[in-house]
């Protein structure tokens, strides 16, 4: 992702920062957050929910999920929920075995459901290299554009994000991982990070993000958009497809104690 993208373009800096406390329900934007133990970004998927067998209940598994809203007040381990059909908030307290929260999910997603918590490692789809998912604002509007949502925020709230830069050209951080293996090094204000591919995705942008509805052939159509826009066809070549949006990043080895702010700069080592 190189500085000089466009003339007179802005140098590229952190523009906006996402958790999702709870795996599948709605994020929260922060101005700044720290890492966990295991080097994913604070409370991010700390929780999630399981059913009766120990399976993931999630986007991909569990369409309805969708359709729940949540905001979240981590200062005192609080949730509020509801839905279109239940529009009447309910709060509460976010903890494993909190029978009256997992009954409440329960019955929006007409199964039984388990809140669990790994405050050290969370529950990410691979701890180990993609901890943290980072993307263009410019890409996320690309997106938008492609298939014409009038929401600006879709494209963010399908993909679910950590990190948005602003001021580099759409999938400009493609340039992170061209070659599978050898991803670039760069700064977020004090920490560092090593780049480690680009994040494959899943059935689940596809959906609306609200209700579930699906877009027909929305891969098919995302594909032939991205291999049409400079570096995608590469990026298909080299990883065998280009159904892929964002780059997945590690934290380097001293990131304890460090702090990701909105507004740092994005430095290539």
């Amino acid at each position: 992702m190189h500085h000089g993208q466009r003339p007179n373009s802005e140098l590229p800096v952190v523009g906006d920062l996402w958790i999702y406390p709870v795996k599948s329900l709605d994020g929260i934007q922060v101005d700044s957050v720290g890492f966990s133990a295991s080097g994913s970004l604070l409370n991010d998927r700390r929780f999630c929910l399981m059913d009766t067998d120990g399976r993931l209940v999630n986007g991909k598994r569990a369409p309805e999920i969708h359709r729940i809203r949540s905001r979240f007040h981590l200062d005192r381990m609080q949730v509020v929920l509801w839905t279109a059909s239940h529009p009447e908030e309910k709060s509460f307290d976010l903890e494993p075995e909190n029978r009256e929260l997992e009954e409440y999910l329960g019955e929006q997603l007409s199964q039984k459901v388990f809140l669990r918590e790994d405050a050290v490692s969370g529950f990410l789809d691979d701890s180990e290299m993609a901890l943290i998912t980072l993307v263009s604002q410019a890409s996320l509007d690309r997106v938008t554009k492609w298939f014409g949502w009038q929401d600006p925020g879709q494209a963010l709230r399908r993909f679910r994000p950590n990190i948005v830069v602003v001021g580099p050209a759409a999938f400009a951080e493609d340039e992170l991982v061209l070659q599978p293996g050898s991803g670039s090094e760069f700064f977020l204000g004090e920490a560092m990070f090593k780049a480690q591919r680009p994040c494959a995705r899943c059935i689940v942008p596809p959906r609306d993000p609200e209700t579930g509805e699906a877009i027909r052939l929305f891969e098919r159509a995302f594909v032939r958009n991205r291999t049409m826009e400079y570096p995608g066809s590469l990026i298909g070549n080299a990883y065998g497809h280009a159904y892929m949006l964002s780059v997945c990043c590690t934290p380097r080895e001293s990131f304890a104690g460090k702090m990701v702010r909105k507004g740092d700069l994005f430095r290539l080592i």
